[in-house]
């Protein structure tokens, strides 16, 4: 009823589980709505306003600008429970993302839980759901490293809007999901028949077994010690905020609880909100207020504010640290990937922020790029690791830690030799281009191919705000939520959203004879030793995870043999079905007990009544 995009949890991904494509430089990507974004509001709202400005219960904190700096949204925080709002005004269906700061506190999965039992278990959580169908909304939602996003829209009319926009809350501030819930969600043993038709005892649990297959990747094991190498092993940003199947197996529903009330609270969430020209920003406003003020009323209890700047300070391993993981595969010829990693140790404004990414995708982004020739192209490599593609990516965590991936290397190249030369090579490559003489033939050429990114990036910024942002669809990413995050951490009252400012001074970087990269590649510290992680297939230990959890199954049962006091293991599974099966049909009947609301009295003659497009 609530389908889910989960972002996996791995250190430092936004918006997928695989190494991220070459081109994304921590930029957003568009919705696959569509729609076009309104004119400019009147000089009453948006362009009226100034720092600090009090509009009825919300102060304004921000003035998000469009490419020809005029105003098209703004960030509200409400006065009463400092809730955050981003307005944002596009001609489409109303659209909603809220987000909760929900970093790890273990590797037991506890914001992935979360977000499964928030939306359909309890009484709660089920009646959203039939809401929201009544309503004519569609919802989505994922957990990523250190926030957890719900998302919706309703094509049903402005007014429906606001109430499911207030279910969507109070699903989510006062869960009432039961024990017996929480562990059928995360994980149980159950009941099931083997091909002869005989009993036998598995283990369940929807969150448990998806991260068990997640494990099975070899990039999710390879993120996630890359990430521990970086941080720390016990960082949040280091901690598997989906869960690590050992440490889910030890959760228990006071774990759950004892998070969600510490993060599930106003003044630890926000909200991402697009809304057509028909709807005022003073009516939006005010609706929200209201129903930001009736939450507090009914639950108004503060946990622990979560933000980036109390994370504590990395404690990275030492430098050059290189590591070989195994990924569980019956066949040992399988490819694997390896991944080098820079320490979190950068002080990045937005445009060294930007110069970095595109750098990055110059160097190792896609099949014109020099490390790709180094490695990949037959006709070029000086280095054959049967590989099949290059990548680059720069984080806007903390610290700004940059990484470069190899996917597809043969297993025999998976190992610390074979790291140490593609390390190496990386090094050498890096070091050239900073001692490239001012004006020489290859920096030109270098940084013409940074230069064409440059325009790629503008083109994807203003199409990005000229697309509907598709909250509540399916496979929406987190692009508008770490877009403003990471324009939430710079100053002043107005900015861009398409990094105008920013772009305008990597223009000028990259313009003259100057080699840039001089300093640039040592203040970045790309010329230190990175990390290196390689993730190797290994039947031993898809052997070893396989046993384990036969062992786990037969201590249950022996578990369950003397406390139902049977004589073998059918009677002891029959019992224990009986008691299982009891307990399903009392969650079935609670289920069947929710009350279906009405339909909308007001349905839409299409999917875009009231919206006002220009041409």
């Amino acid at each position: 009823m609530h389908p889910r995009h989960l972002l996996l949890m791995l250190p430092f991904t936004l918006t997928t589980c695989r190494p991220p494509e070459p081109t994304k430089i921590t930029t957003p990507t568009p919705g696959d709505g569509s729609g076009t974004v309104a004119k400019p509001p009147a000089a009453g709202e948006l362009g009226a306003l100034s720092e600090g400005s009090k509009l009825h219960g919300f102060t304004a904190t921000t003035l998000y600008l469009d490419d020809a700096d005029q105003p098209l949204g703004g960030r509200f925080v409400h006065d009463a429970t400092k809730f955050t709002l981003d307005y944002l005004r596009v001609e489409t269906a109303p659209q909603g993302f809220i987000w909760v700061t929900s970093f790890p506190t273990s590797d037991k999965g506890e914001p992935h839980t979360q977000e499964h039992l928030l939306l359909g278990k309890g009484d709660r959580g089920r009646k959203l759901g039939s809401s929201e169908a009544m309503a004519l909304a569609e919802s989505s939602a994922f957990t990523a490293q250190w926030r957890t996003a719900y998302h919706f829209h309703t094509v049903a009319g402005h007014d429906v809007f606001w109430p499911v926009f207030e279910n969507h809350l109070d699903a989510m501030v006062n869960p009432d999901y039961t024990d017996e819930e929480i562990r059928r969600e995360v994980r149980n043993f159950g009941v099931d028949k083997d091909d002869a038709g005989k009993l036998r005892l598995e283990e369940k649990g929807t969150v448990y077994n998806e991260m068990v297959r997640t494990y099975e990747n070899p990039d999710v094991g390879m993120w996630r010690a890359i990430g521990q190498l970086v941080f720390g092993a016990t960082h949040p940003l280091a901690l598997d905020s989906g869960g690590h199947p050992d440490a889910i197996r030890t959760m228990t529903p006071a774990d759950i609880r004892a998070f969600h009330k510490d993060a599930y609270h106003l003044a630890n969430m926000g909200m991402i909100a697009a809304y057509p020209s028909s709807m005022s920003l003073a009516s939006v406003l005010e609706h929200a207020d209201k129903i930001l003020d009736d939450a507090k009323a009914k639950n108004g209890h503060v946990g622990k504010l979560s933000a980036e700047a109390d994370l504590p300070k990395p404690t990275g391993a030492s430098s050059g640290t290189t590591k070989i993981i195994e990924y569980p595969y019956a066949d040992a010829t399988n490819p694997g990937p390896m991944m080098f990693a820079w320490p979190a140790t950068r002080k990045l404004d937005d445009a060294e922020r930007v110069l970095l990414g595109l750098f990055l995708d110059a160097f190792a982004g896609d099949e014109s790029t020099v490390l790709y020739k180094k490695l990949i192209d037959s006709k070029t490599r000086v280095l054959d690791l049967g590989a099949n593609s290059v990548w680059a990516y720069n984080t806007d965590d903390q610290g700004h830690p940059v990484f470069i991936g190899v996917t597809g290397a043969k297993p025999d190249k998976l190992d610390d030799k074979t790291l140490g030369e593609v390390r190496a090579l990386m090094l050498a490559e890096l070091s050239r281009i900073a001692q490239l003489p001012d004006g020489a033939a290859d920096l030109t050429a270098f940084n013409a191919k940074v230069s064409s990114r440059v325009v790629d990036l503008q083109r994807r910024l203003n199409k990005f705000l000229d697309s509907p942002p598709g909250f509540g669809s399916r496979g929406t990413s987190s692009g508008w939520m770490d877009h403003l995050q990471s324009l939430s951490k710079t100053g002043g009252f107005k900015k861009s959203l398409t990094l105008r400012p920013a772009l305008v001074k990597v223009r000028e970087t990259l313009v003259g004879k100057t080699n840039p990269w001089r300093d640039r590649l040592r203040t970045w510290g790309l010329l230190d030793t990175p990390y290196a992680v390689a993730a190797k297939p290994s039947p031993e230990y898809r052997k070893k995870l396989d046993a384990e959890r036969k062992t786990r199954i037969d201590a249950e049962l022996a578990r369950l043999q003397t406390q139902f006091g049977t004589k073998d293991a059918a009677a002891t599974l029959a019992r224990y079905q009986q008691d299982y099966d009891a307990e399903t049909k009392r969650l079935e009947a609670a289920a069947a007990a929710t009350e279906l609301p009405a339909l909308v009295s007001s349905l839409p003659m299409t999917l875009d009544d009231g919206l006002q497009y220009t041409t």
